[in-house]
């Protein structure tokens, strides 16, 4: 990796967390159950993932998600948000890292099965720190961040992914 290659990823590892981070909080809808929220950070993460591969993808959602519950004072989330975050984008990586083309069905599914990665991991945090009931009522707004987060994501990518000429970097 060259100098400049070098610096570019590190300015896109920057500027991906940031988006993490502003689509988390700045897009975000309460939960009361939990006092927690909905939000459309995941689809950054996705996104980034497509472009810079599963270790980009894992940093971002990891680090950017993590933050934005300790700077949104959600901090008691944070390192469950650093696990279920960073491994949502490996997942996701790990099922479009073979194909040899991109297309929407194989996104979407990949998409999918990462978020549900994530929904699966809230569900379990919520259960023991606030009991089933609350886990259960929080199925229906972490299906609702997946779905949004995954619509946003695939169609930014669909829609970014011929006008930017970049390599896509799927061995790191």
């Amino acid at each position: 990796m060259t100098t400049r290659e070098r610096t570019s990823y590190f300015v896109s590892l920057g500027i991906f967390t940031s988006l993490v981070i502003i689509m988390t909080l700045m897009a975000r809808i309460p939960m009361p159950q939990i006092k927690g929220y909905i939000n459309l950070g995941d689809s950054m993460i996705l996104l980034g993932t497509l472009f810079f591969g599963g270790p980009f993808g894992f940093l971002i959602g990891s680090f950017g998600s993590a933050l934005a519950d300790i700077i949104g004072g959600f901090p008691n989330f944070a390192i469950f948000t650093f696990v279920i975050k960073g491994v949502e984008a490996l997942v996701f990586w790990v099922l479009i890292k073979g194909a040899r083309k991109r297309t929407l069905p194989r996104l979407i599914t990949a998409a999918s099965f990462a978020t549900i990665w994530m929904i699966g991991g809230y569900f379990w945090v919520e259960f023991f720190m606030f009991g089933p009931v609350a886990a259960y009522v929080e199925i229906p707004g972490n299906i609702m961040q997946a779905l949004g987060s995954v619509a946003i994501s695939v169609s930014l990518y669909k829609i970014l992914a011929p006008k930017i000429r970049m390599k896509h970097i799927d061995s790191r």
